[in-house]
């Protein structure tokens, strides 16, 4: 759970995206919700992989996916084949709106936190985990981590559904690739409920402890 002050402005910034989004958009209030979601349980596997985390790296945990509580013109998500550059180049323009939205609200709101700092987290969340690594931030690589976890915890089960078997592996392949080699090993002690998404998540490791 994000310290008080931090969480009651992450609420209050989060309420003010979900303010401006014009309501005719269909299905909007079940992906506010979804998205809600998201950032509570990403908040919260940032903070049982770093106890100790920054003010900015939780902040960033929040508004990571900002863009998604809103419509860009249809932006969000993919419908195509996720293993071609055309993912991973959405994957960039998400981030981007992610970040840009997030510095906003960040300024709006009088943060007094470092806003560059979140806005470089959340611009590079979704990178390739060789990007990552090529970067050289620790809390980049916890952030990326605890999406993916929070991809198998709380993302998975409703993209079966909608998806299917196949389409979600190619997106837990992308998920565990962004992730280090040390944080993969903690994702094999993660049990989940469902046997599908269970070997889901470690056909993805076998890709890449083989």
């Amino acid at each position: 759970m994000l310290p008080e002050i931090t969480g009651n402005l992450a609420h209050k910034i989060f309420d003010n995206i979900i303010a401006s989004t014009p309501s005719k958009i269909e299905g909007i209030e079940l992906r506010q919700q979804r998205e809600l979601g998201h950032a509570e349980d990403v908040t919260n596997w940032i903070l049982i992989l770093d106890p100790d985390a920054s003010t900015e790296l939780l902040m960033a945990g929040w508004l990571h996916d900002s863009e998604r509580v809103i419509d860009f013109d249809g932006t969000t998500g993919f419908h195509g084949d996720r293993n071609s550059q055309a993912y991973l180049d959405h994957k960039k323009g998400h981030a981007k709106r992610s970040g840009d939205l997030a510095r906003k609200m960040l300024h709006q709101n009088n943060w007094p936190g470092n806003i560059d700092r979140v806005y470089f987290l959340v611009l590079h969340h979704d990178d390739t985990g060789k990007e990552i690594e090529q970067l050289g931030d620790g809390d980049l690589v916890t952030l990326a981590a605890a999406d993916s976890f929070s991809f198998f915890t709380y993302i998975a089960p409703d993209m079966l559904a909608r998806e299917g078997e196949n389409r979600l592996q190619d997106k837990a392949n992308f998920m565990v690739g962004k992730m280090s080699t040390i944080i993969r090993q903690k994702l094999t002690q993660v049990n989940l409920d469902d046997p599908t998404i269970s070997r889901v998540k470690d056909k993805a490791l076998d890709i890449f402890n083989s």
